[in-house]
This record gives C-alpha cells, structure tokens and sequence, in this order.
C-alpha cells in the first residue's frame, strides 16, 4: 500500500495525493508509523477509532457515521438532525442518502502541485480581550498544533505578567488562524477536534474536498466534521484558472456554529500570487519549511511579507478580522469573572468589550475609566471621549497595531469573522485611501495609481476609480485594501492612523485601532516604542536606518523641508525647534498649548515621564526625561517621539499643523507654507492654486425650534 515520492526540477513531485492529505493525521494520531513516505491510510486499516475518537476512516462511505453523527449531535448539543433550521447545522434533510455527492475528480491536486500543509486543532481558549483582563471564558480557536503548547502557556499568564497580552498583538500566540498558499498550489489543512462537540473547516469561495473520499466538503456532507477526538483532511487545489490572489473566510459549520464562531472559532485562508514566499512582519524569519516528503509546513501569523514569485514588488499584508464576541445576549468579563455591563458607564456605548478586532477589544470604558481611577482623584480631571483613541493620552493598545515603514507597499485583507451585525472600517488619514475598484486600471490606464507608486505628488484629471476609505462589511464578506502609493500614502506620511468601525457605538465598545507607520529602523537597538521589532521587505532591506539623538544629528547629510544639508552645530536647533511645540510648562492635563521638553547644550530631552503606571504603560524612569530621537536621513522626529502621559492632552504642533515634519519650515511668519516650499515632499506641489479662509470660532445661541411664547 506504501507511496514513494520523487523530487522533479527542485519541486516535491506527488504519486499519491492521499499521501499528503494524511500528513498530519500521521504524525498526530498514528505515531507508530515513523516514515511518513510508507503511509496511505485506506479502508482496510482499522484507524478510525471507538465512539467519537480517532480518525474518520471516508474511503468508504460508512452510513453508520452519519447515525453515530446524528446521536452525537443529540446527545451533546440536543438539536435534532431533520431540523436545519432550529440547529444551525450540516444537514439540508434527513436523509443523508438523498443528498449524495459524487467525487469530483477534476477537482484534486494535481501530482506536480506544490502543497501548503497546515496541522490544525480546533481547541476552547480563554481568550483574554486587553490587558485589563477583561476576557472571553467561552472561547474558541484553530490554532496549528506546533503553537498548542504556547497558547495554553499564555492562557496561564497573571495579571503581574499583563494576562500575556502583548501591545498591538505583535507575534502573541492567541490570535485567529491566518494561513497562506499560492496561486497553483495544493493547501492541506489537518483538523483534530479538540472540543467536546462537532467541528469543521469550512473555508468560503473555494472548491474543498474531503481529501480521503474526494467528495465536496460541503455542510451537507457530514464527513466534512470532526467529532471528539477525531480528525478530517481537507484538500484544496488552488487552480490558477478558477482562482486569484485573495482572502478566503474560515470557520466552523455545522452544530452551535454559530456559538462556536461568536466565540472565535474563524480564521482566514490568503491566496497569494503565484511561487510567493512568505516572511514573519516583525522578525523577518520565513513562515515556511519545508518537510520530511517535500511539502511546506507553514506557521499562523495575521501580519506577513510577501514576496511575489513574479518579481513584483514585495508587500507586507495583515489579516483584520472585524468581529462580535458572542450573540447580543452575551457579557464578556472582567479579570474577576464580574460580567462586562451592558452599557458603557461613562461614554454610554453597548456591549463595552464585545466589538473586536483579532480577538482584542479595549473599550472606552477602560481608557477612559483607568484616568478616572487615577488621575481625577488627584486632579480636576473630567474624560473627553475625543483623547481615548490616543496612545499619548491612555498609551498602546492591546488592539492590533499593524506597523510598516514609509513608502513600503501594503495591503489589508479585511475579514467579517462575526455574525450579529455589519461593520465599516474606516481608516483616517487623509488622502490616505484605495482604489474602490482595486485592479480597474492596472493594465496602464492614465491616473492609475498602485499600492507601491510610492511618493506621488500630482494626478491626473481622470482616475480609473475613486479612492475609497470606509468600506462597509457584511458577515463571512472578505474585501481587500491596496493602499494606494503604500504606507504613509501618497504623501509618504509617518505616524499613527486611526482605523475604526465607523459605527460609532462599535469602535466606543472597543472595535478600533491604529496603524504605525515608521520613519526609522525598528529593531532590538533603534526602537521608539513598546511594540514590537519591524523586519524590513527583503527588496527593501537596508533603506531604513536607527533614529540617532539631536547630538548624533552632527555631520549627518539630510533632506530637509526641501533642502540639502549638512547638520552642524549652528543647524541642530533650527532643525529640531521648527518641529517643536512651544516649549513650556502645562497648567494643567488639558493644557495642549505647550510641551515641557528641555535642552541640554544640544541634546534636546523629552517631557518628563509619567508618573502614573496603569496596564498599557509603565514608564521606566517615572518624572525623568529621555533624549528625543530623529531620522538622520532627514532631519525629522522619530515617529512616534511623544511619551504616553495618562489622562493628558497631547500638544499641539507648531502653528497647531496637523504634521510638523511634513513642512517643517515655512518662512511666512506662521502662515502656511507656499505650495512647493519644503521641496517635492511639500503638502502641495509648487505652482498649485491656494485658497484661503480667515476662520474665527465664536459663541453664539442656535435656535432649535422656533420659540413659543
């Protein structure tokens, strides 16, 4: 019965698709066959198990399963299998018989395909929401089995150690199962059912197989589920003229799907260009290996590199799952077990802690009541709902922080993983937007603008298609985000963007977060922050360089605000207070008029620290000062250079500009700068008409109605 493989141009070559599909239920569950390259499980071996344990033996079709299903679901779940509708469940009818589905033939991986294998479990976490501890006891996740280990590590984590909860997730193991295969490739995705109820892996838009029989791994087919215990493999040949570069929605269908995935048992399936390779975002380690029997064994990251097997530009991708946590009925808890309230104390949003985002949610009512806690109780402090988005004001958030560099070309693969209600994700910035129409134009039509255009300055008169910036979402929808001229925009911008529901009650109850675009290396030595390390695109790699002190700045050659310098002694405070607020004492936290930073010769010293400590921030060396940083190729603040300060105001800039480092100087006695005055970077190319607008801000009644006397 044994299988050989052979190798052909580089390439595992396949003589047996059953071979692979059983990978993972080789090493898992049959641990006595050590060479993986002598096993086919077939009808004649005894492997399926006893009750609801082992692996579904589907090469014959056995109706005793589907009577053994039908109990099991009865037994554990009590829905009745003749009634779809009142179970949620895999059956249309009945009668399985009736509903009978010939193996597709056309449809298996083709001997030559190179194959993606993933060894999944579908196990219950708890899933801790921020570092809080406000969390999810009912959850549910796929995780790949190599990361079981670390998960349950991180699920034992204390309050002392933040509840494992890293700022903006980073490489934290509790996060939904993102996978990834190529255009052309064979996906194998091994799932044990880790739950004491049935499981699946249903993946949307793409033609699956139950990879032992060949048969549609449709709901209606009950060998598509896992029982307790139990194993199913799942095969996906990725044709290139059925399919292309696209997410694919995941989840769990069958009985209590509905709690399951509420819960978060959902993942996502990325389809990349042709021969892609794929990289960690953070550590730049590859997300691949090969094998024992030449298939690629790949690792679960929501964040990836990706570079194309065609040459184009690398990208980096991220994997944003909008998401409920539970059916409206349902309260997330505190670190104490106390449920979430339904409505939020201070800003009096719904279900606080139960919009998310990657299994993460930090409400409102946490920022804003942690400066409650501390700050109000010492100061005349009152919230204000407009500062809870700022990582100044309440610090990093436990959200998802995807972080790039300027100019590096992006796409956000955008996933509805719940089920109670649509959402719009809606990213601030600007001119920072993507083409509603992503692909209309890339053939050469005139205004066409790419994800990897880099700094674009002027556009045609007429683009192939809008720019967009909010997209609404449905359940199980997938759309995909090019940003156009890559991160930062087309004003190659530094800095933090919010991204948000657009439903104001959703991103209040904690469905929000930002999206870090830096202007200098971010490794081990040169960060400026608490996240994590950014690995740079390999087509890009050594374009970023370490912040450096003002003092460092000496001797540099920058590009400044237009124009070639060379940094020196006389330069440094020109460079660094044009990009300054007023230097100055605040009265109090609201004050944003002033910034308290200081010189020291020509080291210029940040605010003094906080000295408050709450969850998301704790200051090394509260009340002290630390340098400021700057891009020795430019001239500019190392973004982010301002320090978290609970409760505070963050300042404002010079002449109040929304970003100083884009026009540092402006030479007009505080007026805007002139079109093209800070060279190409310029907020306007030179030559473009102004219009100005003498604004004032007065104090006047509004009549509502007309009055009644």
């Amino acid at each position: 019965m044994a299988e050989v493989q052979t190798r052909a141009g580089g390439r595992a070559r396949r003589e047996s698709v059953e071979r692979y599909a059983l990978f993972a239920n080789a090493i898992a569950l049959v641990a006595a066959v050590a060479v993986l390259g002598s096993l086919r499980i077939t009808a004649d071996d005894d492997v399926s198990g006893e009750q609801y344990g082992g692996v579904h033996d589907h090469s014959t079709h056995d109706h005793g399963i589907e009577d053994r299903f039908a109990q099991m679901i009865a037994d554990r779940t009590g829905f009745d299998m003749s009634s779809h509708e009142g179970m949620e469940g895999p059956m249309l009818g009945p009668d399985w018989s009736e509903h009978t589905v010939q193996a597709v033939d056309s449809l298996r991986c083709p001997a030559d395909a190179e194959v993606k294998a993933y060894d999944v479990v579908a196990m219950n976490v708890s899933i801790v929401l921020n570092r809080w501890g406000d969390h999810d006891p009912e959850g549910y996740m796929f995780a790949i089995r190599d990361q079981v280990d670390e998960i349950r590590a991180q699920e034992r984590l204390t309050e002392v150690d933040h509840w494992g909860v890293s700022l903006g997730i980073g490489t934290d193991a509790i996060q939904p199962l993102t996978i990834r295969a190529n255009v052309g490739d064979c996906l194998i995705v091994s799932m044990e059912n880790d739950l004491s109820e049935p499981a699946s892996f249903s993946i949307h838009g793409a033609d699956v197989l139950v990879s032992s029989t060949g048969e549609p791994a449709l709901t209606t087919n009950p060998d598509s589920s896992a029982l307790p215990g139990e194993t199913v493999v799942y095969e996906w040949y990725i044709d290139a003229d059925h399919y292309g570069e696209n997410t694919h929605y995941a989840h769990s269908h069958g009985p209590r799907e509905r709690f399951q995935v509420g819960h978060g048992l959902f993942g996502a399936v990325i389809v990349e260009p042709a021969d892609s390779e794929y990289f960690d975002n953070w550590t730049g380690e590859p997300l691949c290996e090969s094998a024992a029997g030449g298939y690629a064994s790949c690792r679960n990251s929501w964040g990836a590199m990706i570079s194309p097997g065609d040459g184009s530009s690398d990208f980096r991708e991220f994997a944003m799952f909008y998401h409920e946590v539970g059916n409206e009925r349902f309260a997330t808890v505190d670190k104490d077990g106390v449920p979430n309230p339904s409505i939020d104390p201070i800003v009096e949003s719904y279900k606080p802690n139960g919009r998310a985002i990657n299994y993460r949610s930090e409400s409102f009512f946490r920022r804003l009541g942690e400066a409650e806690d501390q700050v109000a109780f010492y100061e005349d402090w009152l919230p204000d709902e407009s500062e809870a988005y700022s990582s100044y004001a309440f610090g990093e958030p436990a959200m998802p922080i995807p972080q790039s560099y300027v100019g590096d070309p992006l796409k956000f693969r955008l996933i509805h993983a719940g089920s109670e209600t649509f959402h719009v994700p809606h990213l601030h910035g600007g001119g920072i937007q993507w083409q509603r129409q992503q692909d209309v134009g890339d053939d050469g039509a005139d205004g066409f603008v790419s994800f990897d255009a880099g700094l674009v300055k002027e556009f045609e008169n007429s683009m192939p298609s809008s720019g967009n910036d909010s997209q609404t979402i449905g359940p199980s929808e997938t759309y995909e985000l090019e940003i156009s001229c890559g991160s930062g925009g087309c004003q190659e911008t530094a800095g933090d963007f919010l991204f948000h529901c657009h439903v104001a009650s959703h991103y209040i109850s904690g469905m929000w977060h930002f999206w870090r675009v830096y202007n200098t290396l971010q490794d081990d030595v040169g960060k400026t922050d608490d996240l994590a390390t950014v690995a740079e695109l390999p087509d890009r790699e050594g374009g970023m360089r370490r912040a450096v002190t003002s003092v460092d700045l000496i001797g540099e050659q920058i590009e400044f605000a237009g124009l070639d310098l060379e940094v020196d002694a006389e330069l440094v405070p020109v460079v660094v207070e044009s990009q300054l607020p007023p230097q100055g004492v605040k009265r109090d936290e609201q004050d944003a008029e002033v910034m308290d930073w200081k010189r020291d010769g020509l080291l210029y010293l940040n605010e003094p620290e906080s000295e408050y400590s709450w969850p998301n921030f704790v200051a090394d060396d509260p009340g002290g000062r630390v340098p400021m940083n700057f891009d020795p190729a430019t001239g500019q603040l190392a973004i982010p250079f301002l320090r978290p300060h609970l409760g505070s105001r963050p300042p404002f800039a010079p002449q109040h500009g929304p970003a100083p480092h884009l026009e540092p100087l402006d030479g007009y006695g505080g007026s805007p700068a002139e079109p093209g005055a800070n060279g190409e970077r310029s907020l306007c190319p030179a030559g473009a008409p102004t219009r100005s607008y003498n604004v004032h801000a007065i104090t006047t009644d509004v009549p509502v109605t007309e009055e009644i006397t």
